[in-house]
């Protein structure tokens, strides 16, 4: 998927107030996308697919937020409490293509 007519704010007031900026994008919605955090202290890839729903824009935050529709139950019991607050987010179902990575690595998959 390639999208070219993202529309997006520059935040000035970001960060909690602080004289940062940030960029505030919106994203496509109603896809697939694949949630993927990675904790190197246990050297843990985590990946929950949803399908994105809506955006959220506060001006008070530090980036673009996505919010997405999914099997909440899983997600809470498979959580990794510590795997870390930034994650990436990749449009579409590359949960078997993460799993085969991590396994190549020799890291663990969540």
């Amino acid at each position: 998927m390639v999208v070219t007519n993202l529309r997006y704010l520059i935040i000035t007031k970001a960060h909690l107030g602080t004289n940062h900026a940030s960029a505030h994008v919106k994203l496509p919605t109603n896809e697939p996308v694949t949630i993927v955090g990675f904790n190197p202290k246990e050297q843990l890839l985590t990946a929950h697919v949803y399908r994105s729903i809506d955006n959220e824009y506060l001006p008070r935050a530090c980036a673009t937020n996505l919010i997405g529709s999914g099997n909440a139950s899983n997600v809470a019991r498979n959580w990794n409490w510590h795997g870390w607050w930034h994650r990436v987010v990749i449009y579409g179902d590359f949960r078997r293509g993460l799993e085969e990575f991590t396994r190549l690595l020799g890291l663990g998959f969540a």
